[in-house]
């Protein structure tokens, strides 16, 4: 295979020894290489600069991967079989119109846009419209700019990188220590890096006389800003050292990021800025706008304005944590960048392998067992059938578990009419009941991920299959995802604190659920739990051909949900939830006459019984948790 990427030789020349590249420890010069080294899997790679057209002029590639600068031109005089763009800021026309209207907002002078800031966006354009297939270095929020400007969500992926190993040497602050040190750290220093803010907040009056120190990394962009920076030295004085521009791979540079306690990086707009990874692997807590691609900033997000008082208390709050709670907040750092970032060839080389097999999205296989439902069946899979339609890389098992009135009818129906695009597969049973029936699916699922769905839960969101894939593709360590809600089981007898939602403390079990009734902003956050509920239910399938499908000791149903999330959990594995627009209408329950309900009651005691006897579930619960940006059209 002919293999054609352009990138930038003064980042990244594969002809060249390390040590002969100025910016090897670049974004850019590792994002180079690494799609180079990954590249190289599948046939002969020819690496050019952007502008090097008349060295590929007539020639065949069957495969072009590439960033923007001339992409559409490249396309225009070899001939080309497929093509990657990619993507590492936001859509150019998102970027001009956040850098303008935060110009406007915060009345700066025009003097304040640096040359770079503001872009050309025709070529850019026609290059995404030309495009394959588009990898995007970010988060749903810098995907959603694609989307808003016209790029179908089809055609494009997120994906992130990390900038080496963990730095297990950083710096732990001293109980003693009363000083917070703060790092800002860019390329550029000026606007569209988000300088005006970090002016904005460290000048303000309730943030100057903290004990704190603050180090500025990085070359100014403008003179206007540079001057910003004198006014700002005259009031923080000693507190604040500006150092000016620090090669990546020196050791001074890991020196100044090993020391810190957060970076504060105020972007307005971004793909994922290496500076933030390089403090992050140096477990320094990040402190960010949703606009710098990177879904982790525990303390919260920055606004992108200035006077935010949301932004001075955020800072105020990091000021005001505890010895223990800022240590949980380095190790949730360190967990993010291992799990999410770290290795992360092994997601590009999957990435570019689907390219190559002309779905961007791996299969997922959704298991729908129906247990006498000839009425509502058809309006569950209306919705259903959108979402499966949507992502079309889909494999629906559904189970006739038992039915003894029209259901089987009506679902055949339902696809006679609607004439599915995606793999449709029937299995009648006797009543195996769902542990039963999701097991059999479990078994039979041909996707990289499985999702189970109860025939009484319906799901609105048509794109929910992508944000799943978003999410688990990139959360390596993730093989259990709920989209109802989370719970977090304690031991039996132990008091929960007051709080909101449902709280259940009862001779048989203590548990807390998790969902936007507990606490609205987790609509907001995809976040860890003891476990998930099902409906939908996401499971690894790699999880499940090494460790086994749902305990049938729970059968008929119940808690086999919860046991293997625990089991999960055992074997060092993450669960998280991700509070989806689906309603669960409990259909099944409200048609359990009196005697049904005390046989479920006693089905359902049994296996909490069985569940406390196999997991000692704990009283503390500090989980991490991520922002969520949904990428919706």
């Amino acid at each position: 295979m002919e293999i054609l990427l352009s990138y930038c030789k003064t980042h990244f020349d594969p002809d060249k020894k390390p040590d002969e590249h100025e910016f090897w420890n670049s974004s850019a010069a590792i994002i180079a290489r690494g799609l180079y080294r990954v590249l190289q899997n599948y046939g002969n790679v020819t690496y050019i600069q952007p502008n090097e057209l008349s060295k590929i002029q007539g020639k065949h590639y069957d495969l072009f991967v590439g960033r923007d600068l001339n992409f559409n031109r490249i396309l225009q005089c070899a001939h080309i079989t497929k093509s990657i763009y990619v993507a590492v800021n936001m859509h150019y026309s998102e970027r001009n119109h956040l850098i303008q209207g935060f110009l406007a907002q915060g009345n700066l002078p025009n003097d304040a846009i640096s040359g770079q800031d503001l872009v050309y966006t025709v070529d850019q354009i026609e290059s995404l419209t030309l495009a394959d297939h588009i990898l995007c270095f970010g988060n749903n929020n810098t995907i959603s700019t694609y989307l808003k400007n016209g790029v179908d969500i089809r055609k494009i992926h997120a994906l992130n990188y990390d900038v080496g190993d963990v730095s297990l040497t950083s710096t732990v602050k001293d109980e003693t220590d009363h000083t917070w040190r703060y790092l800002y750290v860019a390329s550029e220093i000026g606007l569209r890096k988000g300088f005006d803010i970090l002016y904005d907040i460290f000048t303000n009056k309730l943030v100057v006389d903290k004990n704190i120190m603050l180090d500025i990394v990085g070359e100014f962009s403008t003179p206007y800003h540079q001057h910003k920076y004198e006014e700002m030295k005259k009031l923080l004085g000693d507190k604040v050292t500006f150092h000016g521009w620090v090669d990546s791979g020196t050791t001074e540079y890991r020196q100044i990021l090993e020391k810190s306690d957060f970076i504060v990086f105020p972007s307005i707009e971004e793909g994922q800025p290496g500076t933030v990874l390089d403090a992050i692997k140096c477990q320094v807590v990040p402190i960010l706008t949703k606009n710098c691609g990177i879904d982790f900033s525990p303390l919260g997000m920055l606004d992108i304005q200035l006077g935010s008082e949301n932004n001075v208390n955020i800072v105020l709050k990091s000021m005001n944590l505890s010895q223990q709670e800022y240590l949980h907040m380095k190790k949730h750092t360190v967990d993010y960048y291992t799990y999410f970032h770290q290795n992360w060839l092994t997601g590009l080389t999957k990435l570019i392998a689907n390219c190559m097999n002309q779905e961007l999205y791996p299969r997922t296989s959704v298991i729908l067992p129906i247990y006498n439902k000839e009425h509502s069946i058809q309006e569950l899979l209306f919705f259903l059938h959108k979402a499966c339609t949507r992502y079309s890389n889909i494999q629906l098992l559904l189970f006739f578990d038992g039915c003894e009135d029209g259901t089987e009818c009506a679902v055949k129906s339902f696809f006679d009419e609607h004439k599915p695009s995606y793999e449709v597969i029937y299995h009648v049973t006797p009543n195996l009941f769902e542990t039963r029936t999701n097991n059999l699916g479990l078994m039979e699922s041909t996707g990289e991920y499985c999702a189970i769905i109860q025939d009484d839960t319906y799901i609105y969101d048509e794109n929910i299959f992508f944000e799943i894939a978003n999410f688990m593709d990139k959360a390596k360590n993730c093989v259990i995802l709920g989209g109802l809600a989370g719970v977090n089981y304690y031991p039996i007898g132990f008091k929960l604190p007051p709080g909101s939602g449902q709280q259940v403390q009862s001779p048989i079990e203590t548990y807390w659920r998790q969902d936007a009734n507990t606490d609205p902003t987790l609509q907001e956050k995809i976040f860890k739990t003891d476990a998930v509920m099902r409906g939908p239910f996401i499971l690894r399938k790699s999880f499940i051909d090494q460790f086994g499908a749902l305990d049938e000791s729970y059968v008929p149903f119940c808690v086999d949900d919860m046991d293997i999330c625990y089991r999960a959990k055992a074997l060092g594995y993450d669960v998280y939830c991700m509070l989806m627009n689906v309603e669960n209408r409990r259909l099944s329950m409200t048609t359990y006459s009196p005697e049904k309900y005390v046989w479920f009651e006693k089905i359902y005691e049994r296996n909490l019984a069985l569940f406390y006897t196999k997991w000692k579930p704990d009283s503390t619960k500090d989980y991490s948790w991520l922002h969520r940006f949904k990428s919706v059209e």
